[in-house]
C-alpha cells in the first residue's frame, strides 16, 4: 500500500517494534510487472498475525550515554564524557484467536495480533560540523564597535553567550577596508580583525515516538480469508539545530493507515485479492523562537561566519521553516490469478487518490546576503552594511499554501511460463500514470522567455505513455547433458531479466514552485560593485523595507518551473547470474547487475548572465530563468557476489554465516535535484544555453561506491538446555556484522563565480600543482604579483600558484579545471556486536537478555560527512581536513524481552 513520504524520499510510516513483523521482503530483481516505481528496489514489510494459540512478547531497551564513547570532535573540544542521552524504548506484542466466552468462539476462524512500542529518547544533541564564532577576544573587538555599528550590536544579540574556542581552528578575520567611507566608525580599522575560533554546538533534545498497529483476521470460508490493518505512528522532536540558539526547529509527524484486504477463492485456478487502504500523512515543522527577536529576525547570511560550511545562515531562522505537509490517500487495488496449464496469469489495477495540503519553504521573514567585495571581507561589509558582489535582499508575501491532488492509476500483466521442468518465464507488461499535480499552479511550465505572457498560464502536459515490459527467466540446468553439467547441473540456477520501471515526480520539486514568481509575490534587491561602488549597495539592511508584494515583472526571477517536455524518470535495469550449492549448506551466488536511467531531474539557468559588466542576460527582455528538467541520465555497473550458509548445526552449534562483495561503478551527469553533500549544486558548470553540453559534469556519482564488502555471522552457541547447567551455561548466542566500503566521491568548489554568469554554486577551481598537498589552496589577490594569495595563513599572503594544489579559477572550465567527484571522502570500517542469553522457563515461556554493541572498536570513521572544500570561502585551517567532520563513536544498548 501507499508508504512515500509525499515531498521527499522514503517511508512516511515506519513499523519500529521488530516483533510485529513477520517479513520483510527486499525485491531487487524479481523482473515482475506486478510492482513499480522500483528503479532500485521494492521493500516490503508484512505484519505478524494471530493464531489459535495465545503469544506475543514483552520487550523493554535501554540505550544511553553510559555505554558511548566519545567522538573524536568531542575530544577535540575537549569534553570528556558524552553528552548525557537516556533511551527506553518498551514494547509488546500480543495476538491469539478471538474468543468471547458464551458468544463467540474464533479458533480456527477469527484472530487478532495487537503491537504496541514507546520510544523516549532524551538527551544532547551536537551539531554535525563545528560553528566558527567571535572569541572572548573577538566579542570585546565587537563591544567595542556596537555602539557605533548596529549590525554589530544585532549580531552580539543573536550570538548570546556563545564564544569560539581560541584553541579550536583559532583563525581571524580582517575588519579594515581601504576606505572609511561610509563605514559605520568612520575609519579604515587599519589592523582590526575578529579572533574566531570553532565551537561545537550541543543542546538539550528529546525524541518522543509512539507506534501502533492491531490486525484482525477472519476466514468467513475455505474459499475466503478477510484482513484489517491499522497502523498509527506519532513522533515529536526537537530541536533541530540550525545555527545560533533561538533559532532552531521542531519536528511533528502523525501517521496513520487503515487496510482491508480480502482474498477470495472463485475457483480452484482462479484467485482474487483485493485491497482498500486510507492513509493520512501528517509532518510539520515548525521554527522554535523563544521571543519575538528570534522569532521574526530574517536570515543573516555572512560567508565564512558562524556556519561556515553550510548554507543554512550565520544567524536567524532558516529560510525554509516553518514547513508543514498533509496527505490523504484513498488506494484501491484488485488482483487476480490465473493458472493454466503452464501458465500462471496475474493482472491488476491500482488506483491512488491524493489529496494533499503543503507549506512549502517560503521566505516570509526575509533574507539579508552579505558578501565580500575585493579585499573587503564579507564581516567587513556587514559591519558596515554595504551588500557586497553577489550579495542580496530576497522576502516573499502572501500565502504559500498550495494543494497538490493527484490521482494515480497503474494497470499490470503478468505471465510465469514454466514452460519446461527446469525453465520458467516471467513475461509482463505495466502501464502507470501519475498524473500532473504541479498543474495546480497558473504557472507551471517554463515561459520560454515571453516578456509578455510570462504570467498567463502555463501548464505541464501529461506524460501518458508509461508502459513498461519486464521479462525474466529461471533455469535449473538439472539434466544430463554436456550443457547441464558445464552449466553447474541440479545444484545451480541460473537467473536473469530486463525491466524498464517509471517513477514519479515528488512535491519538492512543487514546493519550489510555490515559493517562486509568478506563482507568489516577493523581490529581491541585488548588490553589486562598480567602480563607483565598489563595496556595492550601501545601506543595504535599510533598502529591506522597501520590497514589495508588487506584481511580477518581465524581470521578476522566474525559478524552478518545469520545462517541456517534463517526463516521468524511467529506469532499464537487468542482471544476469547463477547461484550454486554446495556441501555443507554453503549457497555460493553470483551476478553482474546494471541499470540506466533516464528523464532524471536536473536544474538549468536557462538566462545567465553573459555580460559580466553590465549583467546582461542571454535573453535581456526577462530576468532570471531557472528549470527542472528531466535531460539527465545515470548509469550503474556492478559485480555481486554472496557467500553464505544456512542456519544449521556444527559441532560448535547452530551457525549462519554470510558474506558479500560488490564492485560498482555509478556515473551519472547530476546525482540530485537540489544538490547533495558531495556536489553542492545541481546547475551545470556552464549552461547548456550558453553552448555547453548537457553531460559536461559526467561523472562519479555522489552515490558510487566502488568496494562495499560485509560478513555477517549468526552463531547458536553450543551447550546444555535444560537443568541448572543449561540455565548457566546454555542459551548463547553471538552475531555480528562487519562492513567495509570506500569513501564517497566529493567535489571540489570554486566558492566564486569563475565565468561570470550568475552562477557561483557549480563552479570549480583549477588546479595549481597535482605535487602540491591537496589541501593547499589559492585565491585571487590583485595585490600580489602572483595574482594569489594564501586563504589559510593571516593576513592572506602572497602565493605562488604553482606552490598549492588548487587555486580559484577564472573563466570558463578549462584543461586544469577540476572535474566533478574526482576526490573521495575516507573509507568506512564498521563491527557490529551482539550477544544474547535466553533463558527458558517452559516450552513456551522464555526470557532474553541482548546486548548490542554499534562500532564495537569504535573504530575512527571519517566518510559520514563532506569536509570544508570551498577554495574560496572555506574557513581558515579547515579546507578539506575531515578531521573536523563528524564521526560515529561506539555505541551499546541493552534489551530484555519475554516471550510467551
Amino acid at each position: 500500500m501507499e508508504n512515500n513520504d509525499i515531498s521527499v524520499t522514503g517511508p512516511a510510516y515506519i513499523i519500529t517494534n521488530p516483533d510485529a513483523v513477520q517479513e520483510v521482503n527486499i525485491q531487487t530483481a524479481d523482473f515482475s510487472a506486478e510492482f513499480g516505481r522500483a528503479g532500485g528496489a521494492v521493500f516490503n514489510q508484512i505484519t505478524k498475525s494471530g493464531t489459535n494459540q495465545l503469544h506475543g512478547t514483552a520487550t523493554y531497551v535501554y540505550d544511553g550515554s553510559a555505554f558511548a564513547a566519545l567522538t573524536h570532535l568531542q575530544k577535540n573540544q575537549n569534553i570528556t564524557t558524552p553528552p548525557r542521552q537516556v533511551e527506553n524504548i518498551p514494547d509488546f506484542t500480543i495476538g491469539g484467536p478471538v474468543v468471547f466466552p458464551h458468544l463467540y468462539n474464533g479458533h480456527n476462524k477469527t484472530f487478532f495480533f495487537a503491537a504496541a512500542q514507546w520510544d523516549r529518547l532524551f538527551g544532547k544533541t551536537s551539531a554535525s560540523t563545528p560553528l566558527v564564532l567571535p572569541t572572548d577576544t573577538g566579542v570585546a573587538t565587537l563591544q567595542t564597535l556596537a555602539a557605533q555599528c548596529p549590525n554589530a550590536a544585532l549580531y552580539l544579540q543573536a550570538l548570546g553567550s556563545l564564544r569560539g574556542d581560541p584553541n579550536a581552528s583559532p583563525s581571524s578575520i580582517s575588519l579594515a577596508v581601504p576606505s572609511a567611507t561610509g563605514t559605520c566608525t568612520n575609519s579604515t580599522r587599519t589592523g582590526l580583525a575578529l579572533a574566531t575560533g570553532n565551537f561545537l554546538r550541543v543542546a538539550p533534545f528529546s525524541s518522543l515516538d509512539n507506534n501502533h498497529q492491531i490486525r484482525i483476521d477472519h476466514k468467513p470460508s475455505d474459499k475466503q480469508n478477510m484482513s484489517f490493518r491499522w497502523l498509527y505512528d506519532n513522533l515529536v522532536q526537537s530541536p533541530s539545530l540550525n545555527n545560533l540558539p533561538g533559532f532552531d526547529n521542531a519536528f511533528t509527524g502523525k501517521t496513520l493507515s487503515g487496510t482491508f484486504a480480502d482474498t477470495y477463492v472463485i475457483r480452484s485456478n482462479w484467485t482474487n485479492e483485493f485491497r482498500f487502504n486510507y492513509g493520512r500523512i501528517g509532518f510539520n515543522f515548525p521554527l522554535l523562537a523563544p521571543d519575538s527577536f528570534h522569532a521574526t529576525l530574517p536570515n543573516y547570511l555572512i560567508s565564512g561566519v558562524t556556519n561556515a560550511f553550510t548554507s543554512s545562515g550565520s544567524i536567524g531562522g532558516a529560510t525554509n521553516i516553518p514547513q508543514f505537509r498533509y496527505a490523504n490517500n484513498w488506494q484501491y487495488q484488485d488482483t487476480m490469478s490465473v493458472v493454466h496449464g503452464r501458465h500462471t496469469f496475474r493482472f491488476g489495477l491500482d488506483f491512488l487518490r491524493q489529496l494533499a495540503r503543503q507549506h512549502p519553504p517560503f521566505n516570509e521573514r526575509g533574507s539579508f546576503g552579505y558578501f565580500a567585495s575585493g579585499s573587503v571581507t564579507s564581516f567587513s561589509n556587514f559591519l558596515d552594511d554595504f551588500g557586497g558582489d553577489g550579495g542580496s535582499l530576497n522576502r516573499q508575501f502572501g500565502s504559500s499554501i498550495y494543494h497538490p491532488n493527484l490521482f494515480r492509476q497503474s494497470y499490470f500483466f503478468q505471465d510465469s511460463w514454466k514452460t519446461t521442468q527446469n525453465l520458467t518465464l516471467n513475461l509482463g507488461l505495466r502501464y502507470e500514470n501519475f498524473g500532473t499535480p504541479v498543474n495546480t499552479f497558473t504557472v507551471a511550465a517554463f515561459t520560454n522567455y515571453d516578456p509578455v505572457n510570462f504570467a498567463a498560464p502555463h501548464k505541464v502536459d501529461g506524460d501518458n505513455n508509461n508502459f513498461a515490459p519486464s521479462v525474466g527467466f529461471a533455469w535449473n540446468p538439472k539434466g544430463t547433458s554436456f550443457l547441464d553439467r558445464m552449466m553447474g547441473g541440479g545444484k545451480t540456477v541460473w537467473r536473469g531479466g530486463f525491466q524498464v520501471s517509471y517513477d514519479t515526480w515528488f512535491n519538492n520539486l512543487l514546493s519550489n514552485i510555490a515559493g517562486s514568481s509568478p506563482n507568489t509575490l516577493g523581490g529581491i534587491i541585488p548588490s553589486t560593485t562598480s567602480a563607483a561602488a565598489p563595496r556595492g549597495l550601501a545601506n543595504f539592511s535599510g533598502q529591506f523595507a522597501t520590497i514589495q508584494a508588487t506584481p511580477p515583472t518581465a524581470q521578476s526571477p522566474q525559478q524552478n518551473l518545469f520545462l517541456q517536455p517534463f517526463r516521468n524518470p524511467y529506469t532499464d535495469r537487468w542482471s544476469l547470474g547463477f547461484e550454486h550449492e554446495f556441501p555443507y549448506g554453503f549457497i555460493w551466488d553470483t551476478s553482474y547487475v546494471g541499470s540506466v536511467s533516464h528523464k532524471l531531474f536536473r536544474t538549468i539557468d536557462m538566462n545567465p548572465i553573459v555580460d559580466p559588466v553590465t549583467r546582461a542576460r542571454f535573453q535581456p527582455q526577462v530576468g532570471a530563468r531557472t528549470v527542472r528538467a528531466s535531460s539527465a541520465n545515470s548509469n550503474y555497473q556492478s559485480l555481486q557476489l554472496d557467500l553464505k550458509r544456512r542456519f544449521s548445526g556444527t559441532p560448535v552449534g547452530q551457525v549462519q554465516l554470510e558474506g558479500s562483495y560488490t564492485y560498482s561503478h555509478f556515473l551519472d551527469d547530476v546525482s540530485d535535484v537540489f544538490g547533495f553533500d558531495s556536489t553542492p549544486s545541481s546547475f551545470q558548470s556552464v549552461s547548456q544555453v550558453l553552448g555547453g553540453s548537457r553531460h559536461l559534469d559526467y561523472g562519479n556519482s555522489d552515490f558510487d561506491r566502488r568496494h562495499v564488502g560485509a560478513i555477517a555471522l549468526l552463531w547458536d552457541v553450543r551447550g546444555p538446555r535444560q537443568g541448572i547447567l543449561g540455565a548457566l551455561v546454555g542459551g548463547w548466542q553471538l552475531s555480528g556484522i562487519a562492513h567495509w566500503q570506500t569513501g564517497f566521491p566529493f567535489t571540489v568548489v570554486n566558492g566564486a563565480d569563475r565565468n561570470s554568469d550568475g552562477q557561483a554554486g557549480p563552479d570549480r577551481p583549477d588546479i595549481g600543482s597535482l605535487s602540491a598537498p591537496l589541501n593547499t589552496r589559492a585565491i585571487k589577490k590583485s595585490t600580489c604579483s602572483t595574482g594569489f594569495g594564501n586563504p589559510d595563513a593571516a593576513g592572506t599572503p602572497c602565493v605562488d600558484p604553482a606552490t598549492v594544489h588548487f587555486i580559484e579559477g577564472s573563466g570558463n572550465p578549462n584543461g586544469q579545471t577540476v572535474g566533478r567527484n574526482t576526490l573521495r571522502a575516507p573509507g568506512i570500517d564498521n563491527l557490529d556486536l551482539a550477544i544474547a542469553k535466553r533463558f527458558r522457563f517452559t516450552e513456551r515461556m522464555n526470557l532474553e537478555y541482548r546486548v548490542d554493541m554499534f562500532n564495537a572498536l569504535n573504530t575512527l570513521n571519517l566518510g559520514y560527512r563532506v569536509a570544508s572544500r570551498t577554495v574560496n570561502g572555506s574557513a581558515p585551517g579547515s579546507f578539506l581536513d575531515f578531521n573536523q567532520t563528524a564521526s560515529i563513536a561506539r555505541t551499546m544498548r541493552m534489551r530484555l524481552k519475554f516471550s510467551f
